[in-house]
């Protein structure tokens, strides 16, 4: 289940020729079977996410299994105790990590960022991966990765400028009033903005208090503990096995956000949308399940993180230099 080698693959084959388009196609692939894992309902229940935690985790026999799987889609329904379908993943926040990496490459190839303007059909196929991991959400509700995003289109939209040839900031800001003007009628704030007896923040509470007790009790390597572990990744890390490993999982992270954030600024503050925006974006959704769900989905985790520092390699040797 660890995301490392997916990590050491992925970037080793994305240099191979004719590879730009992988994560595309990969996304397209993904999202399309999640879909059909959720409308099959209970004929497609064995290799449903759901079915795998009941499994083999028994608190989740406390859950209705059959209910949850034969659940309706939902749009528009921000109770997220009633909203959970995890299609192929392991719990509904995978699910909802996922759909947000999908929203990324979706806008990214719709408007022609990058290698996305060489994908053929590529207005339909970046329609079908928006659409898909609008349902996905809507059916996994998961919030980190959809704040850090929104964080990030907030900042462009700020700033004082025309855009000619990209309108994807424009869009956004449209589609965000939409989704404002429509969550004004369904109290959307409550699900934003939880109630501090929420077991969404009660558990996080008690994780990091778990977390800080097991460092304070061993710093160097750490404990086993039980109960629930710290929602922040390196915390959890560090908890586990010490603050050595903690910083050391740490350190790529540090990395990843300081090389992508200069360049992305770089081309904010010189007015371009380019290959830069669609990298930010993808660093948004990590960062959004490293420090608030403690990753979830290892795997997707591995791949997002090799892909963005293949395009950071990319924009440094100037493959796609500094053009709009």
């Amino acid at each position: 289940m660890s995301g490392i080698p997916y990590f050491f693959i992925w970037y080793a084959g994305r240099y191979y020729k004719g590879q730009n388009q992988l994560i595309v196609f990969l996304i397209l692939f993904h999202s399309i079977v999640a879909l059909i894992v959720i409308i099959g309902k209970s004929n497609l229940s064995e290799i449903n996410g759901v079915t795998y935690v009941y499994r083999v985790d028994e608190n989740f026999e406390l859950y209705d299994l059959e209910k949850l799987i034969n659940s309706k889609l939902y749009f528009f329904n921000f109770n997220k105790y009633e909203v959970q379908k995890f299609g192929q993943f392991h719990n509904s926040n995978a699910l909802g990590f996922f759909s947000i990496v999908s929203f990324c490459v979706a806008l990214a190839g719709f408007f022609k960022i990058g290698d996305f303007a060489n994908v053929k059909s590529q207005k339909i196929i970046a329609l079908v991966i928006l659409i898909i991991s609008i349902i996905l959400w809507f059916n996994s509700l998961t919030r980190g990765p959809v704040v850090f995003l929104l964080l990030v289109f907030a900042y462009i939209y700020s700033r004082p400028w025309k855009i000619r040839k990209n309108k994807t900031p424009i869009l956004f800001f449209l589609l965000l009033s939409l989704f404002v003007f429509v969550s004004i009628e369904i109290d959307v704030l409550s699900f934003i903005i939880p109630d501090k007896d929420n077991v969404s923040v009660t558990s996080r509470f008690v994780g990091y208090i778990n977390g800080f007790n097991a460092i304070s009790n061993n710093p160097l390597w750490g404990q086993n503990f039980e109960g629930s572990p710290p929602h922040i990744f390196p915390l959890k890390i560090a908890s586990y096995y010490g603050l050595p490993a903690g910083l050391l999982i740490f350190i790529p992270i540090i990395h990843l956000t300081n090389s992508t954030t200069r360049i992305f600024f770089k081309d904010i503050s010189e007015k371009r949308i380019n290959e830069s925006t669609f990298t930010m974006m993808l660093l948004a959704a990590l960062l959004g399940v490293y420090f608030t769900n403690g990753i979830v989905s290892n795997v997707l985790f591995g791949i997002t993180m090799a892909e963005i520092l293949i395009r950071i390699s990319i924009v440094k040797v100037g493959k796609y230099g500094n053009s709009d």
